[in-house]
């Protein structure tokens, strides 16, 4: 028991719940708005036509005191008196179905009891509380049975007829009542049911939008994990080169020569590592790109440089330029691209690597293709080369001063161009990178 209590106490404390509890009360609270908006807009609209009559007999109170009065008094007449007697058939013709109009005096009594209808109007008392207001009646008819009735009542002042004070308007409104009540429970039942649904989605939507929350959580943590693993080593091997100094003061700057350029070589790695890092911190913020035209001349200067670079690493570089137009782009932001692919390439190739660079335009596209014959990327690493820290070889990228960083900041730099970057294998041997964005 204390185990499954420690589970409940645990989801209900967990973030999930939180998330859940949110969604189920928004849809709780849609349902019973969207539930209650129905049924009052469905009522309105039964009860419409029958509260509209209501409402325009109860205007005209002296027209319709006279012409039931007058019906009263022909009631022992003989039917072709009745017939010769004008009792105004409009106002007949505006009451709709199951309408009864009762008369009463100032004391209550019914004074048209013998011109009534409706089965319950010995139950019906005058009520002056309500004066003027459409209201809702139960009546126990002959039968035993509740029925249903609208009414109203309004004062009157006929001259005609000066014992009737008040005049009572009532239909019968016991289908329509029935009728409401069948669609209520289906209605009822509906949202329900529906309510019952929005719990399972709840669950889903819960879940769902935690996943990318414990997403990014997760590749934060790595991240960190990752940068202090990669600034530990530097700083060990800077804090053993400090501490043999201080175990040899008599020695000399020349003795020490060896310990001190180790020291800087890894003062070196790490302001590389703290100035991409910067860098990705700044491109997680967004790449706001100024674009400017890029001309096959300003390629070919790129390209300069990358000649010199190649040489220096005893590596064969190809360049083709084959822009056929100028085109719209971020000269800084796609200069630093370039540069990570041509140093990536150059990193992962042999004392006979080559590395071919070729920019090619087209009506719409600009592809950017670095090829080298270098060992290649197994399959199962082609997913995971964009990710931060990642290496496919830990040690000899360690050796080149490579941290894992350079091919992550090139993906964020080919989506803030809107275009995609994808990692193929070259033939026979080696990888190539291709880069497409738009040129407009």
């Amino acid at each position: 028991m204390s185990k499954l209590n420690n589970k409940v106490q645990k989801i209900i404390s967990s973030s999930r719940f939180s998330h859940f509890i949110h969604f189920f009360l928004v849809f709780t609270g849609i349902f019973v708005i969207m539930t209650t908006i129905i049924l009052q807009i469905m009522r309105n609209g039964l009860y419409s036509n029958v509260d509209s009559s209501l409402s325009r007999i109860s205007s005209k109170t002296d027209d319709y005191v006279e012409m039931v009065m007058g019906r009263s008094s022909l009631v022992n007449q003989d039917s072709e008196v009745s017939k010769s007697n004008n009792l105004n058939p409009k106002l007949s013709e505006q009451i709709v179905a199951n309408t009864d109009i009762i008369l009463f005096s100032d004391d209550g009594k019914i004074l048209n009891a013998d011109n009534i209808f409706f089965a319950s109007w010995e139950s019906l008392k005058l009520n002056k509380k309500y004066l003027s207001k459409i209201y809702e009646i139960s009546l126990t008819n002959i039968f035993g049975h509740e029925e249903k009735y609208h009414i109203v009542t309004v004062k009157v002042k006929n001259i005609s007829y000066p014992d009737v004070k008040y005049m009572s308007v009532i239909i019968n409104v016991d289908q329509l009542a029935t009728a409401n009540e069948r669609y209520e429970r289906i209605i009822i039942v509906v949202m329900a049911t529906f309510w019952l649904i929005s719990i399972g989605a709840s669950v889903y939507l819960a879940n769902w939008t935690r996943k990318p929350i414990i997403e990014s959580y997760e590749k934060q943590k790595a991240f960190v994990e990752n940068a202090s693993h990669e600034l530990r080593t530097p700083l060990a091997v800077l804090q053993n080169r400090l501490e043999s100094l201080f175990r040899k003061p008599d020695s000399t700057i020349l003795d020490n020569s060896e310990s001190i350029a180790s020291s800087l070589d890894e003062v070196r790695n790490m302001r590389i590592l703290t100035t991409n890092l910067l860098n990705l911190a700044r491109r997680d913020d967004g790449i706001k790109l100024v674009y400017t035209e890029i001309t096959a001349k300003d390629i070919d200067a790129i390209f300069e440089n990358y000649s010199l670079i190649a040489e220096e690493n005893d590596k064969t570089f190809h360049a083709h330029n084959l822009m056929t137009a100028p085109f719209k782009s971020d000269k800084a932001v796609l200069k630093q691209l370039m540069t990570i692919l041509f140093d990536n390439a150059i990193k992962y190739t042999g004392e006979d690597g080559v590395v071919d660079f070729t920019v090619k335009t087209t009506d719409k596209q600009v592809i950017l293709t670095v090829a080298d014959n270098g060992p290649g990327i197994k399959d199962s690493d082609k997913t995971k080369i964009f990710d931060r820290f990642y290496r496919v070889d830990k040690a000899r990228t360690r050796q080149s001063g490579g941290f894992g960083l350079g091919l992550s900041l090139a993906s964020q730099i080919a989506s803030a161009l809107k275009g995609t970057i994808e990692v193929k294998d070259n033939t026979p041997k080696g990888t190539i990178f291709e880069v497409h964005f738009s040129n407009k």
